[in-house]
């Protein structure tokens, strides 16, 4: 599937895509990583790879050379807990990696601010911060 995106892709001019897995709860995230990490050796000009974050730090230090980082997102279930991830957002400050991060509307900013505060050198992209009510207080 991702040589179809990678045709397409060329065909509308499109030069780098940053990549990664739907994070469905049923998906075997150690497999899903690999099929972006297989897709990113054969088109490293195209791809720009994050792989799903896991409470296991194992992937994350075997592609440390080819990540620029990793996607945490709501659906899930280890990112329920505010501290399933503490060793990967640390692996990620380390080595100037990225987080992607999809959190669910409802604690959006306490997420933000207890990971940002425990990791400040942390880079954060927050996933459709655009919306206009992506930093709403109640």
């Amino acid at each position: 599937m991702w040589n179809t995106y990678a045709r397409e892709a060329e065909r509308y001019g499109i030069c780098k895509a940053l990549v990664f897995p739907f994070p469905f709860p049923s998906i075997d995230i150690r497999k899903a990583n690999e099929y972006v990490i297989d897709a990113t050796h054969k088109r490293p000009d195209l791809f720009i790879p994050l792989l799903l974050i896991s409470p296991k730090t194992e992937q994350l230090i075997q592609y440390l050379d080819v990540i620029a980082g990793a996607k945490e997102e709501f659906y899930l279930p280890e990112a329920r807990s505010n501290n399933s991830f503490l060793a990967s957002y640390d692996l990620l400050q380390q080595f100037n990696r990225v987080l992607l991060i999809h959190p669910h509307q409802s604690e959006r900013i306490s997420r933000i601010q207890m990971i940002s505060s425990n990791f400040p050198r942390l880079k954060i992209i927050i996933a459709h911060s655009g919306r206009k009510m992506a930093l709403y207080r109640r």
